[in-house]
């Protein structure tokens, strides 16, 4: 029933074992001195209450210059956005080809690079051009030196480029992502005309190729994805439709405003064997990961029958139902004896009559067997 690629799917087996002796990576890579290795989960510790509790303070935005911060986000962090990304990667129809340029906004220790080498074996031997661009050239240069440990002679062509997002290198990228930086692309600057949206997206569409694709993830939180949809809306004005998570171009219905759902994905996930023990020393017990997305292109959608499953299963007296966004708004799709996990793309119908939950005020449709 569900169209196109599995949803989010596992890390292939022998990327997986790689990941799982990332320890080892960091060690050949990024190694921490004997001195600071006692302080380390502390610091994740500390790092991961700044990051939720001041997420858009000056703190977030120039946490990757500091050694300790950087080494606490190398050893836990890094980790777990490998397994965010690599998902997600896995099941995104990214058509590059060889020669293809990528440009990372925000690139960090080259999280993307990293985690891309990782969920798509597919790509590793063709010559891809990676410009990676971040404020702050010690965590570009960490990434470096991680990637060269993790995946050593390779085609593709790594540059690191130290700026700020609003002035990307003169580029015509045929993928251009920004992961976990929706702060600092919508950040107002003094004494600009523009809105911070406004200049998010010109910062995005600038280098873009033609027929190039955009794409920004983030954290699973209200938060982000209220931002995302603001760049939704202005990145549609500007040309850029959404053919994932959307399935329409109309007015998202999960903008996570005035208690109202947020469109994000949460995935279980038992962490590497070395990562749940540190996580453990730091107090951070975790076993899933969450992430809010947004892939375009150019292509403007055309099927309207269309729907993203972005629920958990429930239990109705009818079998299994799940929460998913259409262009008709939120709706709650009645499975019966199927299923479709969430993240899958199906086609529904809707009976006559608009029938709505009484519970959540979703439209009721069934699904369309192919």
């Amino acid at each position: 029933m569900p169209i196109g690629k599995p949803p989010f799917p596992p890390l292939p087996e022998e990327s997986w074992r790689t990941l799982c002796a990332y320890d080892k990576v960091i060690q050949r890579g990024a190694p921490l001195p004997p001195r600071h290795r006692g302080g380390l989960p502390r610091h994740v510790r500390d790092l991961s209450r700044a990051l939720t509790s001041q997420r858009g303070k000056s703190f977030a935005t120039d946490y990757m210059g500091r050694p300790a911060e950087l080494a606490a986000y190398v050893h836990y962090f890094l980790p777990w956005n490998l397994i965010r990304l690599g998902r997600l990667f896995g099941g995104l129809d990214l058509n590059l080809e060889e020669g293809s340029t990528i440009l990372d906004l925000g690139a960090g220790p080259l999280t993307a690079v990293q985690a891309m080498w990782l969920a798509r074996p597919d790509l590793r031997g063709k010559r891809l051009r990676w410009l990676c661009l971040d404020r702050a050239g010690k965590s570009l240069k960490t990434g470096a030196d991680l990637f060269r440990a993790l995946a050593g002679d390779t085609p593709w062509k790594i540059e690191t480029v130290q700026a700020p997002f609003a002035r990307p290198p003169r580029v015509k990228a045929n993928l251009v992502m920004a992961a976990n930086t929706l702060n600092e692309l919508t950040r107002q600057k003094g004494g600009k005309a523009a809105s911070p949206v406004e200049q998010a997206v010109q910062s995005l569409r600038r280098p873009l190729a033609k027929g190039g694709r955009l794409l920004l993830v983030e954290p699973g939180t209200r938060q982000a994805v209220q931002g995302l949809t603001s760049l939704r809306t202005a990145l549609i004005e500007s040309g850029l439709y959404p053919s994932s998570p959307c399935p329409h171009t109309v007015e998202c219905p999960m903008p996570g405003e005035h208690g109202k759902p947020w469109c994000h994905f949460t995935f279980t996930q038992n962490p590497p064997p070395f990562l749940a023990s540190l996580g453990k020393a730091a107090g951070l017990g975790k076993e899933e990961a969450a992430l809010s997305y947004l892939f375009l292109g150019e292509e403007v959608p055309e099927r309207t029958d269309l729907a993203r499953v972005v629920s958990q299963s429930i239990s109705t007296t009818s079998g299994q139902a799940r929460y998913a966004c259409t262009e008709r708004g939120l709706t709650l799709v009645r499975l019966g004896r199927t299923d479709a996990p969430s993240g899958s793309l199906i086609r529904v119908h809707w009976p006559s009559g608009g029938h709505k939950d009484p519970k959540s005020g979703a439209l009721l449709a069934d699904p369309v067997s192919d």
